[in-house]
C-alpha cells in the first residue's frame, strides 16, 4: 500500500481476519497490503472469487485442455512434416546406394586398381549400414 494514502477501517468475521492474518504473516507484509494485493489480483485476471469453487474455473480441466491440445499439434507435426521428411532420406539413401552399385558394377569396366576397389567397396557397406 502507497504511503500518504487515506486509509478506512473494515470489518470483518473473525475467522476472515485470522485467515488474513496468517497470510500476510507467512508473506511478510501487512495485512492492509495482503489484502490491496489480492484485490488487485481478483481485479487482474477478471476471476470471480464467488466463482472458484464452482465448475466456472475448474484449472485442473484447463490443464488438461491445454496439454491436449499441445499433444495435438505435436502429433500433426510429426505426421505431417517430421513423417514425410523421414521418408524422402530414406529414399535418398535408397538412391544413393543404388547409385554406388551402379558404380561399383561400371568399375569392372575399368582398369583394375585393388586398391581403389576395395575402398569404393568399404564406402559402400558403410552408407548401407548407415541407411
Amino acid at each position: 500500500m502507497q504511503k500518504n494514502q487515506k486509509s478506512t477501517t473494515i470489518y470483518v468475521k473473525a475467522n476472515t481476519f485470522r485467515l488474513l492474518k496468517k497470510l500476510a504473516a507467512k508473506k511478510q507484509v501487512p495485512m492492509s497490503d495482503y489484502l490491496e494485493d489480492a484485490l488487485v489480483f481478483f481485479q487482474k485476471t477478471s476471476i470471480d472469487p464467488e466463482e472458484i469453487d464452482s465448475n466456472k474455473i475448474n484449472v485442473q480441466k484447463q490443464l488438461q485442455d491445454l496439454k491436449d491440445t499441445f499433444i495435438s499439434f505435436i502429433r500433426k507435426q510429426e505426421s505431417e512434416h517430421i513423417i514425410p521428411i523421414k521418408e524422402n532420406q530414406q529414399l535418398g539413401f535408397q538412391e544413393t546406394i543404388l547409385r554406388l552399385e551402379n558404380l561399383i558394377d561400371t568399375m569392372t569396366d575399368l582398369p583394375r586398381n585393388h586398391q581403389m576397389e576395395e575402398a569404393f567397396k568399404r564406402v559402400f557397406v558403410e552408407i548401407r549400414n548407415e541407411g
